[in-house]
């Protein structure tokens, strides 16, 4: 997210919170009269994340060797590892990554796939 994505969302913030909400309509009508409608879609796109990050929650991308029958199980240790609620915005299948997976999000990477741990133990082992 750009600057002014981030400026425009904490404003909306900032204004709600002192109930101008005539206001927020008023930025909004401007907004679209200048054209500049792309810039709502990012503002919202990043309230939405802020509101999820306000409850403790992580949005994250899943990407998985194979199946989904596990999902729950992986997510519940996932969850188990951060010490925070996770929500799962897409599970992808990833065949490079053997067994195991990969949970993405914005600022969270765990690799917890087959080949991960051979390439710590190779890139270990051979370190002199």
């Amino acid at each position: 997210m750009n600057k002014e994505i981030i400026i425009l969302g904490e404003t909306i913030i900032n204004l709600y919170k002192k109930n101008k909400e005539a206001l927020v309509e008023k930025l909004i009508l401007k907004l679209k009269k200048n054209g500049q409608t792309h810039f709502l879609k990012q503002v919202l796109a990043y309230l939405k994340e802020k509101d999820l990050e306000n409850q403790g929650l992580i949005k994250g991308v899943l990407k998985i060797a194979f199946g989904e029958n596990d999902i729950d199980f992986i997510k519940e240790k996932i969850e188990k590892k951060l010490n925070k609620k996770i929500v799962l915005e897409k599970i992808k299948i990833d065949e490079n990554l053997i067994l195991g997976g990969l949970f993405l999000s914005k600022n969270y990477k765990i690799d917890f796939s087959y080949k991960n741990i051979l390439n710590k133990i190779f890139n270990q082992t051979w370190k002199i």
